[in-house]
């Protein structure tokens, strides 16, 4: 699978490209997302992806099937029906999310991993279709 993880220096992308085979790679550079300068990684191949933004606390999972196909967003199982929005920045713009699609880091973790191990969502978490 293919990783990509941006990188801002004032309003440049210098995004940082690299093949991985485990998920422990995925993982570490999904640990360096810090809203900041470093806020969006994206792990894929011909099949789709899954895009994970914000950090350093919060984060907002997206799986994307085939060529856009369809999209799931991992949701907050604390915070299922919660539409307050959470002001994260991904991709390196702030944008406004809904609670339930802001999970901690751990579950981030989780559904990355498994994403980077089978190409697909993880059945244990709960995903909403867009």
């Amino acid at each position: 699978m293919k990783l990509s993880i941006d990188s801002w220096i004032e309003n440049r992308n210098y995004s940082n490209d690299k093949d991985i085979k485990e998920s422990y790679e995925a993982v570490t550079a999904l640990q360096t997302l810090n809203g900041k300068n470093v806020t969006q990684l994206i792990v894929g191949d011909i099949n789709g992806f899954i895009l994970i933004g914000g950090g350093p606390e919060l984060f907002v999972v997206t799986q994307v099937v085939g060529e856009d196909e369809a999209f799931f967003n991992l949701i907050n199982p604390e915070c299922v029906s919660d539409e307050e929005e959470i002001s994260l920045v991904t991709g390196g713009q702030a944008g406004g999310f809904p609670k339930k699609n802001c999970v901690p880091l751990a579950l981030a973790e989780q559904a990355l991993t498994y994403y980077v191990k089978h190409g697909d969502r993880s059945p244990s978490l709960r995903w909403e279709e867009e």
